[in-house]
């Protein structure tokens, strides 16, 4: 079988070409990160809207069916929904508080009164029923490189994630922002992509990583998929030759918007997935 190349005509072997490359696939070279940090990451954004998402390509065909039972079988979920059609703040169970606090975004959207404005301290929490709002600073350390006499290293902060209950493993990480996406200016997905590399860095295993984002009202599932040679070229030998396998991608889907009923309802099923 053939190997698919991410470029028609080999690999760019210089800023400008790739530049070229990337432009001709769609792919995002200047957004929220300099063309120099985004080289470093060797990472591919590709945006995607939420009705291109598809459960097969993720492993999740199976999970997300049953995510939608799940869903379905549930009053206090149902009675959720229904709050968001009637645009009212009622809630059950686990989905009050969660209904509540997207409430408060939603009014605050509305709002020019500073007193009357929200941070990222209700969004945190409104799209993790399934998620610790604990935050966890994330590391990736280089160690020692040539001319530089302290570890060479970042630190990423989440703003909670999914963990497996028995393990603690990290399933997904949560990244929130009190805006919308466009409006945040270049530094998000500079940000989203750190905290996934810092990720990997401490926590290698896996060979996809999920991120969760909610910017304002909007919600977005990024999967980030990657191959040895990105993670043994980059992360742990710091090589930078350019390769078409050298790269990660990271793939976001979105948006999904908390009060539409039929998006929340699609969203809830697919995290529901992710951490089944």
């Amino acid at each position: 079988m053939a190997t698919a190349s991410l470029f028609d005509d080999g690999t760019p072997s210089s800023v400008v070409a790739w530049k070229q490359a990337a432009s001709k696939g769609g792919l995002l070279v200047r957004s929220h990160i300099t063309e120099s940090q985004f080289l470093v990451l060797r990472t591919l954004i590709i945006n995607s809207r939420a009705h291109a998402f598809n459960p097969a390509r993720y492993q999740l065909t199976w999970r997300l069916g049953h995510a939608r039972q799940l869903l379905r079988a549930s009053t206090h979920f149902a009675h959720y929904v229904q709050a968001i059609r009637a645009g009212s703040l009622d809630g059950m169970g686990d989905f009050g508080p969660l209904r509540k606090q997207q409430y408060e975004i939603l009014a605050a959207g509305r709002q020019s009164d500073k007193l009357r404005k929200c941070d990222e301290t209700p969004i945190n929490p409104s799209n993790t029923s399934w998620w610790r709002n604990t935050k966890i600073r994330l590391e990736a350390n280089f160690g020692h490189l040539a001319g530089v006499a302290a570890d060479s290293k970042f630190v990423a902060i989440t703003d909670g994630q999914m963990q497996d209950k028995m393990s603690m493993q990290i399933k997904g990480v949560v990244e929130c922002k009190s805006r919308a996406r466009r409006s945040c200016g270049r530094a998000v997905d500079m940000q989203e992509a750190a905290m996934l590399v810092a990720w990997i860095k401490e926590f290698p295993g896996p060979q996809r990583r999920v991120l969760v984002s909610q910017d304002g009202r909007e919600i977005y599932v990024t999967f980030a998929v990657y191959g040895e040679a990105w993670k043994k070229d980059y992360l742990r030998d710091g090589n930078l030759r350019l390769d078409a396998r050298g790269f990660m991608r990271i793939n976001r889907f979105g948006p999904w918007v908390i009060n539409d009923a039929d998006n929340m309802e699609e969203v809830a099923a697919i995290l529901l997935a992710i951490s089944l």
